[in-house]
């Protein structure tokens, strides 16, 4: 549905040119939610911006259902913006309006259509339009469905300084599906949220694609919203795309450092790291002994991998955290434990561990 192709924007001044993208490509299946990830600077709302062409691309090509945008004229250009949807980290809603209003407002305004209408002894089709308002009684009824899609049937008289943030992420969220858009783009949405809120819009996000068939883009610089409801995501670093791939796929197989590093920060095992540098006795290891990561695949959770290792081996193997996480509704999990034994027997227990597809990191030694 959505295809980039090495997508650069460039920032120029009297001194020096920015390269925020640096030939980015992607594609995005319709209907699937995809994850853009990435710190501050990454480059991630720039590539959003671009998507909707509110920022031009210096170079690349970008398709949205088979159309490039970079060569249309403004009136075609609006009418593949009518197809967007936009929700963004700080809400941007009308104080002075009240929810109802604010997710009424955009239907008021005239929306044009594209007509297809082939000329006598032409061959090709050339685009007409025609422009139509919504009636009151088509608007009233559009703004009580998505009011009771978001859960905000009772607030609808309310105006935003009277709501929580969560509520007014969800008037947005409703005010972006107003005019039927058939992609969502959502810049930081949860950020300014706590975790409980985020868990809430995000199970919303998840509802809006499954029910309306809407596919979301969604850029965070946080793993956890990724992993809550993305099929896909693509991991920025200095306007490059260094990976991407199911949610899967970059959880249990992370190939580059900062994808890694991301991952890191949202597990417990990255508190081993620390421990590690500090000495701490909770990692002291006797000779012998070995600090080992393991990372279970799906193939292997429900396997009883520690008591067979520990039987099979005469070893005694002591778990100093873990974590099993549900990711795509399958099972993901990691183990770090102390094998503690004889030296060749625990040689053994991990070249058997490594032939069960269990990955293995010996972290001290």
């Amino acid at each position: 549905m959505i295809v980039l192709k090495e997508v650069r924007k460039e920032y120029t001044s009297k001194k020096k040119t920015i390269e925020a993208l640096k030939d980015v490509s992607l594609e995005i299946q319709e209907g699937k939610i995809f994850g853009i990830i990435g710190s501050s600077g990454a480059g991630k709302s720039t590539l959003l911006r671009c998507i909707n062409m509110l920022e031009k691309p210096t170079k690349g090509q970008i398709y949205i259902e088979g159309e490039e945008l970079s060569g249309l004229k403004m009136k075609k250009l609006r009418l593949i913006r009518q197809k967007m949807g936009m929700i963004f980290q700080h809400f941007h809603l009308m104080n002075a309006r009240t929810v109802e209003q604010n997710i009424a407002f955009p239907m008021k305004r005239k929306r044009k259509f594209s007509l297809f209408n082939k000329q006598k002894n032409q061959q090709e089709t050339s685009d007409m339009y025609i422009e139509k308002r919504y009636t009151k009684k088509e608007i009233q009824a559009k703004t009580d469905s998505l009011l009771e899609l978001v859960g905000l049937s009772d607030k609808k008289g309310m105006y935003p300084s009277q709501l929580s943030g969560g509520q007014k992420q969800r008037v947005a969220i409703a005010r972006a599906l107003a005019n039927d858009p058939k992609v969502l783009l959502c810049d930081e949405a949860t950020s300014a949220l706590d975790p409980q809120t985020t868990i809430s819009i995000l199970k919303l996000l998840k509802e809006v694609n499954q029910k309306l068939g809407i596919t979301i883009i969604l850029i965070t610089h946080e793993m956890e919203v990724i992993k809550e409801i993305c099929d896909r995501v693509a991991i920025m670093e200095g306007g490059e795309i260094v990976e991407q791939g199911s949610v899967l796929e970059i959880f249990t197989h992370p190939c580059k450092q900062v994808t890694k590093d991301f991952l890191c920060a949202t597990s417990n095992i990255s508190k081993i790291y620390e421990l590690l540098e500090q000495n701490s006795p909770i990692v002291h290891l006797e000779p012998g002994d070995r600090l080992v990561k393991l990372q279970y695949s799906t193939m292997n959770t429900g396997t009883s991998i520690i008591s067979n290792i520990s039987k099979l081996f005469s070893l005694e193997v002591n778990i100093i955290c873990g974590t099993i996480e549900i990711l795509q509704n399958q099972p993901v999990g990691s183990l770090v434990v102390i094998f503690k034994g004889n030296k060749e027997k625990i040689e053994e227990a991990i070249k058997a561990l490594k032939e069960s597809q269990v990955e293995v990191e010996v972290m001290k030694q």
